[in-house]
């Protein structure tokens, strides 16, 4: 209520929901999340491990929550706006990272394909938000290394 002016709590019970999901997976990390590595698979991470399906199906669930949560927030900071799609768009980046931990277990690769690509999207709308167009096109391709600096 003091730092972000939403009488609802929504928006910080969501991130306070949001940052306890990384120790939920079942595996160990040191300097890092499995949520990351489960989003960024070809990068170097210290995750060990492997992710308990039934608790990562329960993380989405919680991530899922959250992401209601920060739908139903009324924050009167003057940033209240750009922070909630901020927030939305870390929530549905780990969800998906949740996703891929899952496996064969997970959405579909249609879903998965289709997730991505409005990630993507909202990937470029939150960057902008807070920050000039430098860099945007190495962010994107993190998360679709076939997107190239001319993005």
């Amino acid at each position: 209520r003091h730092v972000f002016g939403d009488a609802t709590g929504s928006l910080s019970a969501a991130v306070d929901r949001l940052g306890h999901q990384w120790a939920r997976t079942g595996q160990r990390a040191v300097n890092g999340s499995p949520l990351s590595a489960g989003l960024f698979p070809g990068e170097l991470h210290m995750v060990f491990g492997r992710p308990d399906q039934g608790r990562v199906r329960e993380v989405v669930d919680e991530i899922e929550t959250a992401i209601a949560e920060l739908a139903a927030a009324a924050p009167t900071v003057p940033d209240g706006e750009v922070t909630v799609r901020e927030l939305t768009q870390a929530a549905r980046l780990a969800r998906h990272g949740a996703w891929r931990l899952l496996g064969g277990a997970g959405p579909g690769g249609e879903a998965m394909a289709a997730d991505m690509a409005e990630l993507i999207e909202g990937q470029t709308v939150t960057w902008l938000d807070r920050s000039r167009p430098g860099g945007l096109s190495d962010s994107l391709a993190r998360l679709d290394p076939s997107i190239t600096e001319h993005t």
